[in-house]
């Protein structure tokens, strides 16, 4: 008998939700995914101070993980590592 056969195909979905503490620092995060499963996305934050980080990124059976990030932390420098892109504003 040989291994089951997985034909499901990808449900496409979407989700979002944003919430800020009691300290000011609001997140939030926005997913969807299409028919093929493709998954894009972001999630970000935004402290009391006005610090920021945002992470765009995409996934697929092809390509794998990408992601882009911004940011306007001090310290932070723009670079590439792996298949993550650091944007700073």
């Amino acid at each position: 008998m040989g291994a089951p056969i997985d034909d499901e195909k990808p449900e496409p979905y979407s989700f979002n939700f944003e919430s800020t503490d009691e300290y000011g620092t609001k997140i939030a995060r926005q997913e969807e995914s299409d028919a093929n499963g493709v998954v894009r996305g972001q999630y970000s934050y935004i402290d009391a101070n006005g610090l920021t980080r945002t992470v765009v990124y995409e996934a697929d059976d092809v390509n794998g993980f990408r992601a882009s990030i911004s940011s306007n932390e001090p310290g932070v420098v723009n670079s590439q590592p792996a298949a993550a892109q650091y944007v700073v504003q």
